[in-house]
């Protein structure tokens, strides 16, 4: 049943037949869909769900090599739910209402282990740029090499040119104190 993923995914047989069994047991239901492993998911994500066609279920090897067989299973469900709603027709359910929902019916209500996920991720050495809107809210953030002007979302939740952010030059790199900023 295999067709092309992204690149690094490979498919995994026994990881499929694991999810489902899971999943037969779960809802009475066959799977219909592919279970792939993803090297390069590690640090995001543990898992990830794509409808078809042919629908996939991709999961971090980075993550299943760190966690327990519980949070495996877990993750599993987590996706299978996910799956399970895009087969009834609720393709927009995210992680919402019914989501919630149906995690309650499979007496399941834990998402994957984030600390697992934060050891993957890799350190983040970007520095940030200090913006300020006109109201004086600060943003620190990534330098814009688009040219695009951004606003404060704080003042407006859409791009307002009355709050539009200004560049500030001051600088920091992630993971170091902020540097003092005098207010004048």
């Amino acid at each position: 049943m295999t067709g092309s993923a992204p690149r690094g995914w490979r498919h995994d047989p026994g990881l499929e037949t694991d999810a489902a069994e899971l999943y037969r047991a779960t809802t009475g239901q066959t799977l219909d869909a592919e279970v792939w492993l993803s090297p390069r998911m590690a640090g995001h994500t543990a898992g990830v769900f794509q409808g078809g066609p042919p629908p996939r279920i991709a999961l971090s090897q980075a993550y299943l090599e760190r966690c327990t067989l519980e949070e495996r299973r877990d993750l599993m469900l987590h996706e299978l739910a996910h799956y399970h709603l895009w087969r009834l027709g609720r393709r927009r359910a995210g992680h919402g209402a019914e989501f919630r929902t149906l995690m309650r019916t499979w007496r399941f209500s834990r998402y994957p282990n984030a600390e697992i996920l934060q050891n993957l991720r890799r350190p983040d050495t970007v520095p940030r740029i200090l913006y300020v809107c006109p109201a004086g809210h600060e943003h620190w953030l990534r330098p814009r090499s688009n040219g695009r002007e951004i606003s404060c979302g704080l003042c407006s939740r859409r791009f307002d040119r009355r709050h539009l952010l200004r560049d500030t030059g001051i600088q920091r790199i992630p993971g170091q104190e902020a540097p003092h900023r005098s207010r004048s």
